[in-house]
C-alpha cells in the first residue's frame, strides 16, 4: 500500500467518473478486509454452533448462552468504544485539526485495556468461581464471589 488515502489528490480528475472510481477503490481498500473479517468471524460461529448441535441439545443450548454473553457483550464494548473515536477523529479531520486525531486514536487504545480486563475476567474469574461453587460447594454464591 504504497499510495496514501489522504493527500494523494495531486492528480486532478476532472470527469465525475474517474473521481467516483478513485474513490471508489480507495473505500473498498479500506472497507474490504474489514468485511472479510467480519463474515470468516460469522461464519466462524455458525460453523462451530453447527457441530455443537450434532453433540447434544444441552450442549447447543449452552454454546448459545455463552456465546450472547461473551461474544456479543464483549463487541459491543469495543465497537462502541471504536465507534466513539471514529466520531473525534471526523470531527478533528473536518476541523482541520489533524493533531487532535492523535490524541482521538491514544484515546481509542482504551479498548485494548478494556479487552485484556473482559479477557482476564473469563480466563482468571470464571475458572475460580466454577471452583468455588462446585468444588467448594458454596454453589451460587461462589460463582458470583469467583
Amino acid at each position: 500500500m504504497e499510495e496514501r488515502l489522504l493527500g494523494s489528490e495531486e492528480k486532478d480528475i476532472n470527469d465525475l467518473k474517474g473521481r467516483i472510481l478513485v474513490e471508489n477503490k480507495k473505500i473498498w481498500k479500506v472497507g474490504f478486509p474489514a468485511m472479510l473479517a467480519r463474515v470468516t468471524q460469522f461464519g466462524m460461529f455458525v460453523v462451530t454452533q453447527a457441530f455443537i448441535g450434532h453433540v447434544g441439545k444441552l450442549q447447543l443450548a449452552g454454546y448459545a448462552l455463552i456465546q450472547i454473553i461473551t461474544i456479543r457483550f464483549a463487541n459491543g464494548i469495543l465497537l462502541g468504544m471504536s465507534s466513539a473515536t471514529e466520531t473525534l477523529c471526523g470531527q478533528a479531520f473536518g476541523a482541520r485539526q489533524y493533531h487532535m486525531m492523535g490524541v482521538a486514536v491514544g484515546a481509542g487504545r482504551q479498548s485494548m485495556v478494556a479487552c485484556i480486563n473482559i479477557s482476564s475476567y473469563y480466563i482468571v474469574g470464571v475458572p475460580i468461581g466454577l471452583i468455588l461453587g462446585y468444588v467448594a460447594h458454596l454453589q451460587t454464591k461462589g460463582i458470583w464471589i469467583g
